[in-house]
Protein backbone atom coordinates (compact mmCIF):
# COMPACT_ATOMS: atom_id res chain seq x y z
CA UNK A 1 0.00 0.00 0.00
CA UNK A 2 1.40 3.59 -0.93
CA UNK A 3 1.80 5.74 1.57
CA UNK A 4 -0.81 8.49 1.25
CA UNK A 5 -3.18 6.09 0.89
CA UNK A 6 -2.28 4.37 4.33
CA UNK A 7 -2.39 7.99 5.60
CA UNK A 8 -6.01 8.39 4.70
CA UNK A 9 -7.22 4.90 5.61
CA UNK A 10 -6.02 6.02 9.12
CA UNK A 11 -7.58 9.42 9.28
CA UNK A 12 -10.69 7.43 8.28
CA UNK A 13 -10.45 5.11 11.39
CA UNK A 14 -9.83 7.99 13.45
CA UNK A 15 -13.33 10.05 12.06
CA UNK A 16 -15.12 6.86 12.48
CA UNK A 17 -13.87 5.95 16.00
CA UNK A 18 -14.71 9.71 17.43
CA UNK A 19 -18.02 10.37 19.20
CA UNK A 20 -20.64 12.82 17.11
CA UNK A 21 -20.10 16.11 18.00
CA UNK A 22 -22.78 17.38 20.14
CA UNK A 23 -25.50 19.74 18.41
CA UNK A 24 -24.86 22.86 20.15
CA UNK A 25 -28.73 24.87 20.05
CA UNK A 26 -28.42 28.01 17.78
CA UNK A 27 -31.78 28.77 19.73
CA UNK A 28 -32.64 29.75 23.45
CA UNK A 29 -35.40 28.01 24.89
CA UNK A 30 -38.61 29.58 25.39
CA UNK A 31 -39.03 31.14 28.39
CA UNK A 32 -42.27 31.02 30.41
CA UNK A 33 -44.41 34.24 29.61
CA UNK A 34 -44.69 36.36 32.80
CA UNK A 35 -48.12 38.14 33.38
CA UNK A 36 -47.54 42.01 32.57
CA UNK A 37 -50.64 42.73 34.86
CA UNK A 38 -52.09 40.95 38.52
CA UNK A 39 -55.21 39.26 38.65
CA UNK A 40 -57.82 41.67 39.24
CA UNK A 41 -58.83 40.91 43.04
CA UNK A 42 -62.13 41.09 44.11
CA UNK A 43 -63.86 44.52 45.00
CA UNK A 44 -64.75 45.15 49.06
CA UNK A 45 -68.16 45.59 49.85
CA UNK A 46 -68.47 49.06 50.02
CA UNK A 47 -68.38 49.93 54.01
CA UNK A 48 -71.87 50.38 55.70
CA UNK A 49 -71.82 53.48 57.63
CA UNK A 50 -73.72 52.73 61.35
CA UNK A 51 -77.10 54.13 61.40
CA UNK A 52 -77.58 56.62 64.40
CA UNK A 53 -80.55 55.48 66.55
CA UNK A 54 -83.64 57.68 67.00
CA UNK A 55 -84.11 59.68 69.33
CA UNK A 56 -86.99 60.60 71.00
CA UNK A 57 -88.15 64.15 70.16
CA UNK A 58 -89.40 66.54 72.77
CA UNK A 59 -93.24 67.43 72.82
CA UNK A 60 -93.40 70.45 70.26
CA UNK A 61 -95.61 73.27 70.41
CA UNK A 62 -97.54 71.96 67.46
CA UNK A 63 -97.98 68.42 69.62
CA UNK A 64 -99.68 70.70 72.66
CA UNK A 65 -102.05 72.55 70.09
CA UNK A 66 -102.88 69.13 68.60
CA UNK A 67 -103.50 67.76 72.44
CA UNK A 68 -105.67 71.61 73.37
CA UNK A 69 -108.97 71.29 74.68
CA UNK A 70 -109.36 74.43 74.88
CA UNK A 71 -113.40 75.86 74.27
CA UNK A 72 -113.65 77.98 71.24
CA UNK A 73 -113.19 81.40 72.41
CA UNK A 74 -110.15 80.27 73.35
CA UNK A 75 -109.00 81.20 69.79
CA UNK A 76 -110.23 84.10 69.25
CA UNK A 77 -108.07 87.07 69.43
CA UNK A 78 -106.58 89.61 71.60
CA UNK A 79 -104.45 92.30 71.70
CA UNK A 80 -101.40 92.74 74.13
CA UNK A 81 -102.09 96.74 75.40
CA UNK A 82 -98.41 97.32 75.89
CA UNK A 83 -97.19 95.76 72.66
CA UNK A 84 -99.76 95.95 70.35
CA UNK A 85 -99.42 91.89 69.31
CA UNK A 86 -102.41 89.82 68.97
CA UNK A 87 -101.88 86.62 70.80
CA UNK A 88 -104.93 83.67 71.95
CA UNK A 89 -105.44 82.12 74.97
CA UNK A 90 -104.78 78.90 72.88
CA UNK A 91 -101.47 80.22 71.78
CA UNK A 92 -100.31 79.69 75.78
CA UNK A 93 -101.00 75.63 75.22
CA UNK A 94 -98.99 73.47 77.75
CA UNK A 95 -98.81 76.67 80.11
CA UNK A 96 -101.39 77.72 83.37
CA UNK A 97 -103.11 80.96 82.40
CA UNK A 98 -104.97 82.75 85.13
CA UNK A 99 -107.49 85.07 84.15
CA UNK A 100 -108.92 88.12 86.08
CA UNK A 101 -111.67 90.14 84.35
CA UNK A 102 -111.33 94.01 85.79
CA UNK A 103 -112.08 97.48 84.50
CA UNK A 104 -110.08 100.36 85.00
CA UNK A 105 -113.29 102.03 87.12
CA UNK A 106 -113.07 98.79 89.41
CA UNK A 107 -111.80 99.60 93.05
CA UNK A 108 -111.92 96.34 93.98
CA UNK A 109 -109.99 94.73 91.07
CA UNK A 110 -107.45 97.84 92.34
CA UNK A 111 -106.91 96.17 95.59
CA UNK A 112 -106.59 92.48 93.95
CA UNK A 113 -104.64 92.76 91.13
CA UNK A 114 -101.28 93.52 93.53
CA UNK A 115 -102.14 90.00 94.77
CA UNK A 116 -101.77 88.91 91.13
CA UNK A 117 -98.56 90.61 90.43
CA UNK A 118 -97.65 89.35 93.78
CA UNK A 119 -98.22 85.69 92.62
CA UNK A 120 -96.71 85.93 88.82
CA UNK A 121 -93.24 87.11 90.39
CA UNK A 122 -92.78 83.97 92.51
CA UNK A 123 -93.81 81.53 89.50
CA UNK A 124 -92.07 80.75 86.40
CA UNK A 125 -93.06 82.55 83.62
CA UNK A 126 -92.39 79.76 81.00
CA UNK A 127 -94.82 78.06 83.12
CA UNK A 128 -97.38 80.64 84.01
CA UNK A 129 -99.31 83.34 82.37
CA UNK A 130 -101.10 86.08 83.92
CA UNK A 131 -103.94 88.00 82.17
CA UNK A 132 -105.87 90.93 82.90
CA UNK A 133 -108.77 91.32 81.01
CA UNK A 134 -110.70 94.23 80.74
CA UNK A 135 -114.73 93.50 80.45
CA UNK A 136 -117.74 96.09 81.14
CA UNK A 137 -115.84 98.97 79.50
CA UNK A 138 -114.92 101.00 76.59
CA UNK A 139 -111.05 101.49 76.90
CA UNK A 140 -108.58 101.79 74.13
CA UNK A 141 -104.95 99.98 74.13
CA UNK A 142 -103.23 102.69 75.20
CA UNK A 143 -105.24 104.40 77.83
CA UNK A 144 -105.03 100.24 79.42
CA UNK A 145 -101.78 99.43 78.78
CA UNK A 146 -100.71 102.95 81.22
CA UNK A 147 -103.19 102.00 83.96
CA UNK A 148 -101.44 99.26 84.35
CA UNK A 149 -97.68 100.43 84.01
CA UNK A 150 -98.87 103.13 86.53
CA UNK A 151 -99.84 100.46 89.05
CA UNK A 152 -96.56 98.34 88.37
CA UNK A 153 -98.40 95.35 87.32
CA UNK A 154 -96.02 93.93 84.61
CA UNK A 155 -98.21 91.32 82.84
CA UNK A 156 -100.68 91.23 79.78
CA UNK A 157 -103.69 93.22 79.73
CA UNK A 158 -106.05 93.27 76.85
CA UNK A 159 -109.92 94.07 76.56
CA UNK A 160 -112.25 91.30 75.78
CA UNK A 161 -114.10 91.80 72.25
CA UNK A 162 -117.43 91.43 72.22
CA UNK A 163 -117.52 87.71 70.78
CA UNK A 164 -115.23 86.83 73.96
CA UNK A 165 -117.26 88.11 75.97
CA UNK A 166 -120.18 86.34 74.68
CA UNK A 167 -117.91 83.22 74.67
CA UNK A 168 -117.32 83.54 78.60
CA UNK A 169 -120.41 84.76 79.32
CA UNK A 170 -122.03 81.47 77.71
CA UNK A 171 -118.93 79.55 80.04
CA UNK A 172 -119.47 81.11 83.44
CA UNK A 173 -122.30 83.11 83.70
CA UNK A 174 -122.87 86.90 83.88
CA UNK A 175 -120.51 87.04 87.02
CA UNK A 176 -117.27 86.69 84.86
CA UNK A 177 -118.02 90.51 83.68
CA UNK A 178 -119.08 91.68 86.96
CA UNK A 179 -115.20 93.03 88.05
CA UNK A 180 -116.56 94.35 91.04
CA UNK A 181 -117.16 90.61 92.32
CA UNK A 182 -113.53 90.29 91.43
CA UNK A 183 -113.85 87.16 89.63
CA UNK A 184 -110.93 84.96 88.20
CA UNK A 185 -110.34 81.51 86.37
CA UNK A 186 -107.73 79.72 85.71
CA UNK A 187 -106.72 77.57 81.94
CA UNK A 188 -104.79 74.66 82.51
CA UNK A 189 -101.92 73.53 80.28
CA UNK A 190 -104.15 70.88 78.34
CA UNK A 191 -107.14 74.08 78.03
CA UNK A 192 -109.09 72.68 80.22
CA UNK A 193 -110.96 75.23 82.65
CA UNK A 194 -111.30 75.52 86.52
CA UNK A 195 -114.33 77.20 87.75
CA UNK A 196 -114.49 80.63 88.21
CA UNK A 197 -113.62 82.05 91.57
CA UNK A 198 -114.79 85.50 93.41
CA UNK A 199 -113.46 87.48 96.23
CA UNK A 200 -109.66 88.63 97.13
CA UNK A 201 -107.02 85.80 97.10
CA UNK A 202 -103.60 86.72 98.84
CA UNK A 203 -100.79 86.29 96.81
CA UNK A 204 -99.55 83.26 98.28
CA UNK A 205 -103.30 81.18 98.23
CA UNK A 206 -103.16 81.75 94.39
CA UNK A 207 -99.97 80.20 93.91
CA UNK A 208 -101.01 77.23 95.66
CA UNK A 209 -103.80 77.18 93.88
CA UNK A 210 -102.04 78.28 90.51
CA UNK A 211 -99.75 75.02 91.26
CA UNK A 212 -102.21 72.97 92.03
CA UNK A 213 -104.43 73.35 88.86
CA UNK A 214 -101.50 73.08 86.87
CA UNK A 215 -100.54 69.70 87.91
CA UNK A 216 -97.28 70.49 89.45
Amino acid sequence: MKPYALILALALLIAACSPAASSVPTSTPAQPVVPTSQPAQPTPPPETMPTAAVQPTAVTQSDQAASYNGPAWTALPLVDSATGETFTFASFAGKTVFVEPMATWCTNCRRQLPNAEAARSQLDPDQYVFVGLSVAENVDNATLAQYAADNGWNFIFASATEALTQGLVDQFGRTVITPPSTPHFVIKPDGTLSEIFTGSITADDLVAKLTSLSGS
